[in-house]
């Protein structure tokens, strides 16, 4: 992709690489680049992260050029106009490739948090993608509510005694909670979504206390 003749912005592109700063190099054994050269690899930086998905604004730091400097060449070079337009049609179809992928993993009972870094997109993007378009956003909220049902189901089917026991005998939370093999985190989502399982936890609490306080008296 080399830029056109009219291309101003450029300093002494014809100049040898000699002329260069010494920081303008290529990885080839620290082979000096032409501007020419320097021209087209941030181009390649700035397309590329384009293509990745993050914004104009975000590419352009990336390539460590304004904004306006990308515009300026696409407004003057034909061939950067085409790789533009083509780096956005590869972030459409990754972004709604990872939409999907976001959204089966909310279905099977994923944290939204967690979805989001597996699919390498940023929890705000994903936020911002659902303000603005209404259909997303009721995806999500369906996806949502499917994955909170089948997480339920999931923690009610398991054997839950070992920990209400352990809870009940005077150990800590996170102590019962490895008696079932459970994070802590997924033991208080069971007990603020399940009213049986709340009033269990209840009543092993309510054991705990008043076994502290017959020992207590005994000492």
């Amino acid at each position: 992709m080399r830029p056109p003749s009219s291309e101003t912005r450029l300093s002494n592109p014809s100049k040898s690489r000699s002329s260069l700063p010494p920081h303008a190099r290529s990885a080839r054994a620290g082979e000096l680049l032409t501007a020419a050269e320097i021209y087209e690899e941030v181009n390649l930086i700035f397309l590329a992260a384009m293509a990745s998905g993050l914004t104009i604004s975000q590419s352009a730091q990336k390539a460590g050029k304004s904004v306006s400097c990308f515009l300026q060449r696409k407004k003057h070079d034909q061939n950067f106009a085409a790789a533009w337009a083509e780096a956005g049609q590869v972030a459409t179809q990754f972004a709604e490739g990872a939409r999907q992928k976001f959204l089966h993993l909310l279905a099977e009972g994923l944290g939204v948090s967690s979805a989001a870094r597996l699919v390498g997109r940023s929890l705000w993007r994903l936020t911002e993608d659902r303000r603005q378009e209404p259909d997303f956003d009721q995806a999500w909220k369906n996806a949502y509510a499917a994955g909170r049902a089948k997480k339920l189901a999931r923690l009610q089917s398991l054997d839950l005694a070992p920990f209400l026991r352990a809870l009940s005998s005077g150990q800590s939370v996170a102590q019962a909670a490895t008696m079932v093999g459970l994070t802590v985190s997924a033991l208080y989502y069971f007990k603020n979504n399940d009213t049986q399982f709340a009033i269990q936890w209840a009543e092993a609490m309510a054991t705990k206390k008043s076994l502290a306080i017959n020992q207590a008296s005994k000492n």
